[in-house]
């Protein structure tokens, strides 16, 4: 059985941006649950030490659109990393 690097590492991309925008959604509905913008969140860290939520949001979809380019032999698109609401971390 051959395996392809594309099919060892593509899915497993694609299943964590599936991932992370669950969580996104968890955290947008219980921001509408308890009444509170979610857009608070973009700037929030869980420990003093890390990064921003909005810097690893965009460094998870840096890393998957760096791999998959680089495997297909292309350079990766550019993007601004500019998302300043929850919406904006979404798309």
């Amino acid at each position: 059985m051959t395996i392809s690097i594309y099919s060892s590492s593509v899915p497993v991309l694609s299943r964590k941006l599936s991932a992370l925008l669950a969580i996104l959604n968890k955290a947008e509905a219980y921001a509408a649950e308890r009444k509170f913008d979610a857009n608070v969140f973009v700037q929030e860290r869980l420990a003093p030490d890390m990064h921003p939520l909005k810097f690893q949001i965009t460094s998870v979809a840096d890393h998957a659109k760096f791999i998959a380019a680089r495997l297909a032999g292309k350079t990766p698109p550019v993007w601004k990393d500019d998302e300043q609401t929850f919406a904006d971390l979404k798309a």
